[in-house]
């Protein structure tokens, strides 16, 4: 049987690779979905300034949102600043990989 689904429950998800884009971006972050997400994965989904604003004025005080693989420039990223004063997480670059010797 499959589970209901209560988006007002769901804590975490990840839409990686799924093209979201910049219209999408702004659909998820005008959505009540954002209310009870904590981790939000749109990694290499081709958003860019517009879709980063939108989910940074979207973005609470204990809420993750990673963005590295995307398009977003200065002034998504000024906008993202904005989610960061307000406690958000947010990461728009993937850790670097460290290499072992041997």
């Amino acid at each position: 049987a499959v589970a209901e689904v209560h988006p007002e429950h769901l804590a975490s998800l990840t839409l990686s690779r799924h093209a979201v884009g910049d219209e999408g971006a702004r659909e998820l972050a005008s959505s009540d979905l954002m209310r009870s997400l904590r981790w939000l994965d749109l990694s290499e989904n081709a958003i860019g300034d517009v879709g980063a604003g939108a989910l940074a004025r979207a973005l609470g005080g204990d809420q993750r949102l990673d963005l590295h693989g995307n398009k977003v420039g200065s002034r998504g990223e000024i906008a993202l600043r904005g989610a960061l004063r307000r406690g958000a997480s947010v990461s728009l670059a993937r850790a670097p990989v460290r290499r072992t010797r041997g």
